[in-house]
């Protein structure tokens, strides 16, 4: 893990704090203190290729688990903390220039199924190419000033911090996340927008230092005993929004490796029909080294 407490360095005799140390610290804080309510918070779907059939699908309550909510607290920093050790013993992938890195991320709702496939280029001399079944394919252009920073060649991407604090600060200051806060979001909503866009395609150094970084705001909820249209039952962590409902990520129960995400639409103010339903989740399946474009493992 990387070093974090800076002033460890005034002591020779003392050794540098690492960052599972530090969230420790983090949580024993937060248990000293009185919690807070999360307010409200707003979210855009992350798969925009499949929002609108997502938001067709007739939801049926009970259709999953909704599970037992609370504010953000000391145990959702131990399992993000745990995701990231998780995250740091996947393989990384090392592609040569000119070849893709290809992720499929498969996407479940009560009605429906997509299959959303990315072709990421090593470097900046290749278009990123995303492919939504039954919905076509798009190839992005890299462009460092796009707003909503599409088409990262794989290069860029194992170039972000592999620690959560440098990690914070970049979400923070990224030009999705600005955009989001232009439009009146909150700051930790803005950089948990920006961190669902990137979350499937960081490579594990990459991830794990999202995890923690994610770990170091406090408008998450964690929710208990939560189940998957898949099946699979974890441990959910998100941020509230009384319209778009809550955009989380998915943990297994025992040993807090990630599993994915998913939306749920929650009864609010702004929508008093809706009941709590799950309306779609999706995960990260397969990523291997291609050789060109549309190319399959």
């Amino acid at each position: 893990m990387i070093d974090h407490n800076e002033l460890t360095n005034l002591r020779a005799d003392v050794p540098p704090m690492t960052e599972a140390a530090f969230l420790r610290g983090l949580q024993r804080l937060d248990e000293a203190r009185t919690s807070a309510t999360p307010s409200g918070r707003s979210r855009r779907p992350v798969y925009a290729l499949i929002a609108a059939a997502a938001a067709a699908a007739v939801l049926v309550a009970g259709a999953v688990t909704i599970g037992h909510r609370s504010p953000s607290d000391s145990a959702t920093a131990t399992v993000l903390n745990d995701a990231a050790e998780h995250a740091l013993q996947q393989p990384t992938l090392h592609p040569n220039p000119g070849q893709f890195v290809y992720q499929r991320v498969d996407s479940l709702g009560n009605d429906y199924a997509a299959t959303i496939e990315y072709w990421i280029p090593a470097d900046n001399t290749g278009k990123e190419t995303i492919c939504v079944s039954n919905d076509g394919c798009a190839n992005i252009p890299y462009d460092k000033n796009a707003v909503k920073n599409q088409g990262l060649p794989y290069n860029v991407l194992m170039a972000l911090p592999t620690n959560g604090a440098a990690m914070l600060a970049y979400l923070r200051a990224d030009a999705m996340t600005t955009w989001q806060r232009s439009t009146g979001k909150s700051s930790d909503l803005a950089v948990w927008n920006t961190a669902l866009q990137l979350g499937d395609l960081l490579p594990p150094a990459q991830q794990a230092a999202l995890f923690l970084a994610l770990a170091r705001l406090h408008s998450t909820r964690l929710e208990g005993h939560v189940t998957t249209f898949d099946g699979r039952t974890g441990i959910a962590i998100g941020i509230q929004d009384p319209v778009a409902g809550d955009e989380q990520l998915v943990f297994t129960t025992d040993t807090h490796e990630y599993i994915g995400e998913r939306n749920v639409q929650t009864h609010s103010t702004a929508n008093p029909a809706k009941t709590d339903t799950v309306s779609f989740n999706s995960s990260r399946t397969v990523s291997a080294i291609v050789n060109h474009a549309q190319q399959r493992p």
